[in-house]
């Protein structure tokens, strides 16, 4: 488990620029309370998760949508089970939902069919960020911050080819892919 979280976080921060700050462990394990079945492997993912900068993120809501590959307005059905039921609304809860985007049934039908259900029904999709209340998707960098200090307090270049607006578009641009795949992982539902 360890290795395998520790090279995604390398690839990662390779082609983007920054390490992720939230994870959703497959299957779950690790994520829920404790059910005194998996205590060990619970406790182990748990610490070396925070230990590695991450924040579980789970889910409240599940499409099932890997077991209904073949007939995806099941996941509809499935996904109601939790936004319909008794005493749920869009003005007083909330959903992280689970979808899988491995499945190309999920990516091409699944995810735009929740997403036209559930904003019908009056949900509001948002980033993750925003649904869980914290300012950033990523892990803060010691190094950046102290380059970014002294960039600030240093002159500016007066060379033309170097526009720091292209430069921050393109980070954005990267981190906004990064966060479309973060959100059709882990659709958060207002």
């Amino acid at each position: 488990m360890e290795e395998n979280i520790d090279k995604m976080t390398d690839k990662i921060e390779q082609i983007i620029g920054v390490k992720p700050a939230f994870f959703r462990p497959p299957n779950g394990n690790g994520g829920y309370p404790d059910n005194g079945v998996n205590t060990v492997k619970n406790e182990r993912a748990q610490k070396y998760l925070g230990a590695s900068g991450y924040s579980t993120i789970m889910w409240g809501a599940d499409t099932k949508d890997w077991d209904h590959k073949q007939d995806p307005e099941n996941a509809i059905v499935e996904l109601d089970k939790y936004i319909k039921a008794p005493g749920v609304s869009p003005a007083t809860h909330s959903f992280i939902s689970l979808m899988h985007d491995v499945h190309p049934s999920t990516v091409n039908t699944v995810l735009p069919m929740v997403v036209e259900h559930v904003t019908q029904l009056g949900y509001t999709i948002v980033p993750l960020t925003e649904c869980i209340g914290v300012k950033s998707a990523y892990q803060p960098d010691p190094s950046r911050e102290v380059n970014n200090l002294i960039t600030a307090n240093s002159t500016q270049s007066t060379d033309p080819e170097m526009n720091d607006d292209e430069s921050s578009a393109s980070i954005t641009q990267v981190k906004m892919i990064f966060s479309i795949a973060a959100v059709i992982l882990s659709l958060c539902l207002l």
